[in-house]
């Protein structure tokens, strides 16, 4: 997101994340939506009832599993209960952050992994990836490799070594510069490495500072 960004697409971290996502104008609870920002939900304080973590991956009662057993995960995440205004708790959500893929393709009108290996992947020498979803156990994941709409969900499932995630890593630690050329903006990089949630924050959340 933040390198579409830096490339000119309209992306403003302060409007509705719904305004990107004109396909789900009809869902039932767009005015609710309609108050979360795209900063709110990338920094994880959009305010969703979503609790992946009190739940073992793989039961039934794991939002995961049930956004899975839908046709649409992004709309059933879209469409899952509201609990709080937006900013005020952590929730981290894989659900919301695979809505990053609609808004990508929608923002830069390509496709989710073609736009990550020719914008990210290839700029810094990343030649092995996978995407796949997986229970954390075995091989390469569970098989699930054709998602809704075609879109791979950024929330999860993108398989990379080591080595690789380091690049990524380095290339945050370098100002978003590799080898001369300019990746992603200090501006990004800045609010991705900003704390918003804490042990202060979130004491319910997190055990400590």
């Amino acid at each position: 997101m933040g390198i579409a960004k830096y490339q000119g697409a309209d992306i403003d971290l302060d409007s509705p994340f719904i305004n990107y996502l004109p396909q789900y104008s009809n869902i039932n609870n767009y005015s609710q939506v309609q108050n979360i920002t795209l900063h709110n939900l990338l920094s994880q304080r959009h305010g969703y009832d979503w609790d992946e973590w009190t739940i073992s991956y793989g039961e039934q009662l794991n939002p995961i599993t049930q956004m899975l057993n839908t046709a649409d995960w992004y709309l059933t995440a879209l469409q899952w209960p509201i609990a709080l205004p937006p900013g005020q708790r952590f929730a981290y959500s894989t659900g919301h952050s695979s809505l990053m893929s609609p808004i990508l393709q929608n923002r830069t009108g390509r496709d989710v992994y073609e736009f990550a290996q020719v914008e990210l992947f290839d700029p810094i020498d990343i030649s092995d990836t996978h995407w796949e979803l997986y229970l954390g156990e075995g091989g390469l994941g569970q098989g699930i490799s054709v998602f809704p709409h075609g879109l791979e969900p950024l929330g999860f499932g993108l398989w990379l070594k080591p080595i690789d995630m380091a690049k990524i890593g380095e290339m945050y630690r370098l100002g978003g510069v590799w080898q001369g050329e300019r990746i992603l903006s200090q501006e990004w990089i800045d609010q991705a490495i900003t704390r918003y949630s804490d042990g202060i924050t979130d004491s319910q959340v997190f055990s400590s500072e």
